[in-house]
């Protein structure tokens, strides 16, 4: 079975006044793809729901978009939703 590599052992936040449209993200699949090509990574023939999936939780409608765009089951997004309803939009933290 499936087993997470990584823990959350501690978590914080710090709040910056002025900051709020420092980070900006634009997700397209044209540009994931190229990233994955460029990394010499083909995931065509992959059977991508017999991975482990750390996808970033920014909003309950990226991790839909993900799954819906590979095909994904629900299960699949299961940690990274725990995330998001945990500690919600981890944008920054990510960053």
């Amino acid at each position: 079975g499936e087993r997470p590599l990584f823990d959350v052992v501690h978590a914080t936040q710090t709040l910056i006044p002025g900051t709020g449209g420092a980070i900006r993200g634009l997700l397209r699949e044209a540009g994931l793809r190229d990233m994955l090509d460029s990394a010499g990574v083909d995931i065509s023939d992959v059977d991508r729901n017999a991975m482990f999936w750390a996808v970033h939780p920014g909003g309950r409608a990226i991790l839909d978009k993900v799954e819906a765009a590979l095909g994904l089951k629900p299960e699949k997004t299961g940690a990274s939703r725990k995330v998001l309803a945990e500690y919600g939009n981890m944008g920054s933290a990510c960053a």
